[in-house]
């Protein structure tokens, strides 16, 4: 990322974003934005979904727990943001966009060298 980016990138973070990079201080550091569909297998239960695993770039990932979820919106839809951990311990943000029906993932956390 170049300079302008990084600026962008911290004016965008929302209250969302700060509560998850606090609730992961020390060990999460390293915060990368991907924006890319992903594709999801989830549950979907009395109007609440529960995503179970993804595959990004032919890999499948296992969810084992989701840390946090809110909703916002986009003109008349509403997208659904998840904080969620893998079998592998790494931790990303995704979200359910409900206009077009897909999955993207955001952001990937992780321990900085």
């Amino acid at each position: 990322m170049d300079g302008r980016d990084s600026k962008q990138f911290v004016l965008n973070l929302t209250a969302e974003h700060l509560f998850t990079i606090y609730v992961l201080p020390g060990r999460w550091n390293m915060v990368t934005r991907f924006e890319e569909p992903v594709e999801m297998i989830g549950h979907f239960t009395r109007g609440k979904v529960q995503p179970c695993r993804f595959r990004w770039h032919g890999r499948v990932y296992h969810i084992t727990s989701v840390s946090s979820q809110w909703e916002n919106r986009e003109g008349a839809y509403p997208l659904f943001h998840y904080v969620v951990r893998t079998r592998e311990e790494d931790v990303y943000e995704i979200h359910f966009n409900t206009s077009d029906l897909t999955w993207t993932l955001d952001f990937h956390y992780s321990e900085g060298g």
